[in-house]
């Protein structure tokens, strides 16, 4: 059928009377563009399921297109009145116009359920029931690189998610979990503890914040180090196997490696392992039951240097750190109650009483005699020494002969007295 040299109609159906029964509109997969669309032309678009009428511009969706679940009909009263027929149709305009660039002149193109903008400053309005003045606004603007923008521009204060799933207010202030932010600008609330991550995936290495049911949670939701920066520079380092650097700008050696000094307060607690200072004590350790100076350390009181755990239970040495294999030492023996030296780290002297003197004691047995005579290296700097010899019953007695061979040894002969028995004592004074 052709009406004004447009074919309008690909057929028309008459019954027995002539009379026409339905007309069939031309159909396809894409619009026809020879001979040239003419404005109230209808073709019906069969990978659509939907007619377009050409609008002098383009191809435009007719009311076929919109189903029933696009417009809401209200009934007023039981029957349906003028008010409820005229409001579909308010609706049905409403919705097909509701697709519009920003000067509502020009329609958006259209293509497999796709629109697209045929301007460069682009709008999608979809407004509320008339009442509360919502209405979502999707921009696609052009010229200022703004890209796509999405915002309420009804008169309600906030874009949302299913109403609290997602919440942006007007304030630009985001709520996660909850109607509104409690003031934060971001507030994600849940009751299976929530979390924030943010991950760089080159080694999917995670920043992880979580609220758990009794406490906080911040650190590296992977196995990485956490690196703690003020002004762009690292200022702490947590590893991964526990230990912290403060101030060193590397991995701790240690468990605890810290580029400066600490300072430790006082503690009144008894746990085994705490340190603390006080002005009257110094530096103390808790330990075995009691607070005492450092363990084997010094304690600087002043003018006086203490040593040892404040029990008689061990000897306290002070070493002569100067390299050698065997060091020189000074120790009090607790076991003797006195104390002793030894200059070249393995034979020891007495230390003299209050007036200075110095003296050396040894054990020896039999096994010690080359030829009945023993060696004794005294190390007491003094060629010519008193030495008394005391048998295994404790008594002194008289040896053969003593001859003084250097500043640090002497000869005792004890061949007189045959295979002696027992443990025999030798003094050097």
């Amino acid at each position: 059928m052709k009406w004004n040299g447009i074919v309008d109609f690909s057929k028309s159906v008459t019954n027995s009377e002539g009379n026409v029964q339905y007309h069939v509109v031309h159909k396809g997969t894409s619009f026809p563009t020879v001979p040239t669309p003419q404005e109230g032309q209808l073709f019906y678009r069969t990978d659509l399921d939907t007619i377009y009428a050409f609008d002098g511009t383009g191809w435009q969706k007719s009311v076929y297109g919109i189903t029933a679940a696009d417009v809401p009909v209200a009934d007023s009263g039981g029957n349906f009145t003028a008010t409820d027929v005229e409001g579909v149709l308010t609706e049905i305009d409403g919705r097909l116009d509701t697709v519009e660039d920003a000067s509502a002149t020009s329609k958006w193109n259209e293509s497999s359920s796709v629109l697209s903008p045929k301007t460069t400053n682009a709008i999608v309005n979809i407004t509320g029931n008339g009442t509360v003045g919502d209405a979502l606004t999707v921009s696609v603007t052009g010229g200022t690189n703004d890209g796509v923008i999405i915002s309420n521009s009804g008169s309600g204060d906030s874009l949302k998610v299913n109403t609290t799933h997602f919440v942006l207010d007007s304030n630009g202030k985001i709520a996660m979990g909850v109607a509104a932010s409690s003031g934060a600008f971001i507030d994600i609330r849940d009751a299976s503890n929530p979390s924030v991550t943010i991950m760089d995936t080159t080694n999917s290495c995670q920043l992880q914040l979580q609220a758990l049911d009794t406490s906080v949670a911040v650190g590296a939701g992977s196995n990485h180090r956490l690196d703690f920066l003020i002004n762009g520079s690292t200022s702490m380092i947590l590893n991964t196997d526990g230990t912290l650097s403060i101030g060193t700008g590397a991995v701790a050696t240690e468990q605890l490696d810290v580029n400066g000094g600490v300072k430790v307060g006082n503690s009144t607690g008894t746990n085994a392992g705490t340190i603390r200072y006080t002005v009257g004590n110094g530096f103390e350790g808790y330990h075995s039951g009691t607070w005492g100076a450092l363990g084997g350390g010094n304690v600087f009181d002043q003018n006086e240097i203490f040593i040892g755990d404040n029990t008689a239970t061990s000897d306290k040495t002070i070493w002569a750190n100067n390299g050698d294999t065997n060091e020189p030492y000074i120790r009090y023996d607790e076991s003797e109650d006195k104390w002793v030296m030894s200059n070249d780290g393995t034979t020891e002297a007495d230390v003299g009483g209050g007036g200075g003197t110095t003296a050396y004691t040894t054990s020896f047995t039999n096994a010690d005699l080359s030829s009945g005579v023993l060696t004794v290296t005294h190390s007491l700097s003094t060629q010519f020494v008193l030495t008394v010899v005391y048998d295994n019953n404790n008594k002194q007695i008289i040896p053969d002969d003593v001859t003084a061979t250097s500043t640090s040894a002497c000869a005792i002969d004890l061949s007189s007295f045959g295979t002696i028995s027992g443990t025999w004592n030798v003094r050097c004074i």
